[in-house]
């Protein structure tokens, strides 16, 4: 090729890039006016291998995991630390930890007790990613009756979560969460590294509308019953 027909090639693509440049920038705008991002389920049945058709959830997990996952694992990013003593594969925490980490609306959270980092920490991103995050649990545990060892929910206020308590004589007891309204995670697991690496728990992960629905409704009656009550001073 001389180097005529190169510099009249080289023109062409001048005169062109242009108007392909605005083509594509248009393209690209009107898409992402458009795209909706995928639904939670969407997601979790990706994740699971669930057939796309079902458009239903269904996962049972079981505690104790062996550990707790490494930073790294849980990033997404390979872990080449040959010291690391987290674990590097899929555990029940990492599934809970992925439903939290998908959502895209909306979560609830109403359990007894809170005090594992990760979770903790899970539901901190959720809230910085936009995502209201709402959170009951009993006072006993929230470190408002006294310090209390590994306690997630000062943090949680600090970061500027919403966050209810129960306070009477008898317990708050739940332990659920429901994502995006349309997620259901229940069982007896409480969010403690005892239940994570010690305890012999069990969650049922599910998108059957006939058991979230409720959840959904007691939540909601919770969270107004557990409202703070305005203090009057004379």
């Amino acid at each position: 090729m001389t180097i005529a027909k190169i510099f009249l090639l080289a023109t062409c693509i001048a005169v062109a890039s242009d108007p392909i440049y605005h083509i594509i920038t248009t393209l690209f705008s009107k898409w992402r006016r458009n795209y909706k991002p995928r639904s939670l389920i969407d997601v979790l049945c990706q994740r699971y291998n669930i057939p796309p058709s079902s458009k239903n959830v269904h996962k049972v997990i079981f505690f104790p995991d062996t550990g707790l996952p490494c930073r790294r694992f849980l990033s997404g990013h390979a872990c080449k630390d040959p010291r690391c003593y987290g674990v590097h594969h899929e555990t029940s925490l990492t599934v809970l930890l992925s439903v939290i980490n998908s959502c895209l609306h909306s979560l609830d959270v109403c359990v007894y007790m809170i005090t594992c980092s990760s979770l903790g920490n899970a539901l901190i991103e959720c809230h910085e990613r936009g995502v209201p995050v709402r959170v009951i649990t009993d006072e006993r545990n929230s470190g408002e009756e006294g310090e209390m060892t590994g306690c997630q929910i000062g943090k949680l206020r600090a970061a500027g979560i919403n966050v209810r308590c129960h306070s009477s004589s008898f317990w708050m007891h739940h332990k659920f969460l429901v994502a995006d309204i349309e997620v259901l995670v229940n069982g007896s697991f409480n969010w403690t590294n005892q239940a994570v690496m010690g305890n012999f728990e069990n969650l049922m992960i599910t998108s059957d509308k006939d058991l979230v629905h409720p959840y959904v409704e007691e939540f909601q009656r919770l969270w107004e019953k557990f409202e703070p009550k305005e203090v009057v001073v004379d």
